[in-house]
């Protein structure tokens, strides 16, 4: 007897009924996991598509950093090393090298080699730029040095997760496989190291070691005038100097627009003791001049020590410099024993013949007045207060050589500058009494300027 009538029928229809439902989940489960599999795959792709930029593009980016690195710095030791000659593009090629090498890539594990090729020359910040033969024939137009390390080995990085990439896209892999970075950098100076003065040129050419007297007016023992003053600008350029406060204050810094041999214009100039007392902050005297004149405008050089000719107290100061006192420009050629570097001082006694001699004991055997210690007596350092201003050769002054003097009388005339100029100041400038005018010992002409070491920068 059924006492539960309907149960039956509703436990054969719910078997019935449920087996359907059952199925139904069961196919909606199968259906989830296709799909929770599709966004797995979709998911990892992406995660790996965000690790390839993460990491190695990261990893790009510090390439490119380390490269820029090395860059900037082979750019800016090679630019300091331009003379005008084709020697200083060669320095060049060789400092530029030398400082990529310096630095690294890889976390500092590889060194940036360069070459020849990643290096260029030009004579502005914008180009046109040239190959190191080429400027090697025209170095005077060479002031500015580029780096690009593109093509160099540095460059090309292998990737670590963006070639896993290449599964999705076969066709794609070789491109996936690597990745490549490169730097460029610019450095040059917008200054370059000189006066507003030019001399005349010698009949035999200046003898490097030879002390030279240059003053203004006739009646000098070497001879009447043979200094003068121009316009340091290039040929077309708005004028530098308009006055006498002007050429002060170009030669107190010692600065001017970079020049190469070529015609300028002639100035006059009657005020020497203003120019005098302009040159003689190479020597930490600043007497006399305006306030706006400071040491962080015309710095004074690292050593200061003054390298006279004739002095009575042997004990402090070197002596034997030029002795006797030269009465006119000297023509003789020094020998090994007299070669003068860069006044220090000359041999004493019979040294001064050359026969038989030992050089004194207060000449320095090797090295310049840039190469004595402190504490030397070839060396004294400015006042406390000025020596974080002061810069090693600021008393070798850049002074332009004229071929032309005869014909050059008065302001606005053509000055033919066939060089450049450089000479050490060992004693200060005389501005006044009957010999004003300034002694220097000649070391080398040049066909450029150099650039003024502290106004290189990078531009790019």
């Amino acid at each position: 007897m059924n006492n539960f009538p309907g149960k039956p029928n509703e436990r054969a229809n719910g078997s019935a009924a449920g087996r359907p439902a059952a199925l139904r989940i069961e196919r909606r489960r199968a259906r989830q996991r296709g799909a929770v599999a599709v966004l797995l795959a979709i998911a990892m792709f992406a995660l790996i598509g965000l690790l390839g930029i993460v990491v190695d593009l990261g990893h790009v980016g510090i390439r490119k950093t380390e490269l820029q690195n090395a860059a900037d710095a082979a750019a800016l030791a090679g630019v300091r090393q331009l003379n005008g000659q084709a020697s200083g593009v060669d320095a060049a090629v060789a400092a530029a090298i030398a400082a990529a090498a310096a630095n690294a890539s890889d976390f500092g594990k590889t060194a940036v080699a360069i070459a020849d090729a990643q290096i260029a020359f030009g004579a502005t910040p914008d180009g046109p730029w040239s190959a190191s033969a080429t400027a090697r024939a025209n170095p005077a137009g060479a002031t500015f040095v580029k780096v690009d390390t593109t093509g160099i080995a540095q460059g090309t990085r292998i990737t670590w997760f963006a070639p896993l990439l290449a599964a999705f896209s076969p066709a794609s892999a070789p491109a996936l496989a690597s990745t490549t970075a490169a730097a460029v950098a610019v450095a040059g100076a917008p200054l370059c190291e000189g006066v507003p003065i030019f001399i005349c040129a010698q009949p035999g050419g200046f003898k490097p070691g030879q002390t030279y007297f240059f003053g203004e007016s006739p009646g000098y023992p070497v001879g009447p005038g043979n200094i003068g003053y121009f316009d340091p600008v290039p040929p077309g350029a708005p004028s530098l100097i308009g006055g006498a406060n002007d050429m002060r204050n170009v030669i107190c810094a010692g600065k001017t627009y970079c020049l190469g041999t070529g015609t300028y214009s002639s100035l006059t100039q009657n005020a020497f003791g203003t120019m005098a007392r302009a040159f003689n902050t190479r020597f930490d005297n600043y007497q006399s001049l305006p306030a706006s004149l400071t040491p962080a405008i015309c710095p004074p050089d690292s050593n200061v020590k003054e390298y006279p000719y004739t002095d009575l107290k042997p004990a402090s100061k070197p002596e034997g410099w030029m002795s006797p006192a030269p009465d006119r420009q000297s023509e003789m050629d020094p020998g090994a024993v007299l070669g003068v570097h860069w006044s220090a001082v000359l041999p004493q006694g019979a040294a001064l013949t050359g026969v038989g001699a030992v050089p004194s004991a207060k000449y320095p055997a090797t090295g310049t007045p840039y190469t004595q210690p402190v504490g030397s007596i070839y060396n004294q350092q400015p006042v406390a207060a000025n020596r974080i201003y002061a810069l090693a050769k600021r008393r070798i002054v850049t002074m332009a050589i004229a071929s032309n003097c005869g014909a050059i009388s008065g302001s606005g005339k053509p000055v033919a500058v066939s060089g450049f100029g450089r000479f050490f100041m060992p004693v200060q400038a005389v501005g006044t009494g009957g010999n004003k005018g300034i002694y220097v010992e000649y070391i080398e002409t040049v066909s450029r300027q150099i650039a003024s070491a502290p106004d290189i920068k990078l531009y790019r």
